[in-house]
């Protein structure tokens, strides 16, 4: 039977964290199909944790690290919600948490008036930055709850805990133009603890610089949406301040089935004579995680895709087919329940409405 998130793997050995953030709740919002981003809406985020927590227990019965835990930074505005609570519930450790800095206390006049209105979350998803204060961790690896954990990761908890690495990224070339500065996407990040690190970012948010035209400190980092908070400021430090960051293939890491090149067959990611690998045509069995962002959420219940998107069916049948090991390892599995017509009967039809949820 494999492990269910209710038991992660408390073994010896180096101590592998994984990490989740919620920035808000919203408590009335329980229908997956409502438009709601999905850390804020309840059934998103008690299945995508559930399916995320056994895909991770799953691959860690083929990793050499058996030590690993699950822990959850909750925005103190989100502390007393039911997100929060159903976080909880399924076995994550939480930790309430505040903004890492007073935003009235930024010098810089358009950093301080602009922050809180940037990116998804505005100030509070700089609660990512958190992972670098556990401490009792030798890697905390955070992720968003629309990820799936398809293949161990031990290549890249190797690289920090023998090798020189500090951190493995990916980046999001599709919201650059070819050539330019691309920021660390949110969604998978991999870092060694350190809180040096944790306070030098604050640093930099309360006296440095963000201009329109030249971002960090007039370095051209962070010229994109959410370039004030985490994915601008991570690429900023780890392009400028540190060496010890790596970027690691998308296709591979943190796959979002995404198209590398323009209209115009140029490569987003400045590749010469368009010449990058597409993610959208690997295969399945070489992707060690997916990212739920271009190929919907699984419970949207999407039933299809374009000939260029076929991975994205790949994917979800792989997260249903993950939804149903977690189902039987803890009992809730009836096939009489689940009787749709699409994937494996979790799904009536298409759309989200035809989503059945876990029990």
């Amino acid at each position: 039977m494999a492990l269910s998130p209710y038991s992660p793997g408390r073994q010896s050995g180096p101590l592998i964290t994984y990490a989740v953030s919620l920035t808000s709740c919203d408590s009335e919002a329980a229908n997956p199909g409502n438009g709601n981003r999905h850390d804020s809406h309840l059934q998103g985020l008690s299945d995508g944790s559930r399916v995320l927590a056994h895909s991770i227990a799953l691959a860690h019965e083929n990793s050499k690290y058996s030590n690993y835990n699950f822990v959850a930074f909750v925005h103190s505005s989100a502390a007393e919600s039911p997100c929060a609570e159903i976080l909880s519930e399924l076995g994550f450790s939480i930790k309430n948490v505040p903004t890492p800095v007073d935003v009235a206390e930024i010098q810089h006049d358009n950093l301080r008036e602009s922050i809180v209105k940037n990116g998804c979350c505005g100030e509070k998803e700089l609660i990512k930055f958190y992972s670098y204060t556990l401490l009792g961790s030798a890697v905390v690896v955070h992720l968003d709850i629309d990820v799936l954990i398809m293949k161990p990761l031990d290549d890249l908890f190797d690289g920090i805990i023998s090798g020189a690495a500090s951190a493995y990224f990916t980046k999001d070339y599709n919201l650059v133009n070819p050539g330019k500065s691309a920021g660390i996407q949110g969604g998978f990040f991999v870092v060694k603890p350190d809180s040096s690190v944790f306070a030098r970012i604050n640093e930099i948010v309360l006296t440095g610089t963000f201009t329109g035209g030249r971002g960090w400190m007039d370095s051209g980092v962070g010229m994109f949406w959410g370039g004030m908070t985490f994915q601008g400021l991570a690429a900023y430090y780890y392009e400028v301040e540190s060496t010890t960051g790596v970027e690691v293939s998308r296709c591979e890491y943190n796959n979002m089935v995404d198209n590398p090149k323009t209209k115009e067959g140029v490569c987003r990611d400045g590749s010469a004579g368009g010449d990058c690998e597409d993610c959208r045509y690997v295969t399945p069995s070489s992707v060690h995680s997916c990212h739920f962002t271009i190929c919907a959420k699984p419970w949207t219940c999407q039933d299809y895709f374009s000939d260029k998107q076929a991975l994205c069916k790949d994917f979800h049948t792989k997260w249903f087919e993950t939804r149903r090991d977690y189902e039987e390892s803890v009992g809730t599995w009836d096939p009489s329940r689940y009787s749709g017509s699409k994937y494996g009967g979790f799904c009536k039809g298409g759309g989200a409405k035809n989503y059945i949820a876990i029990p």
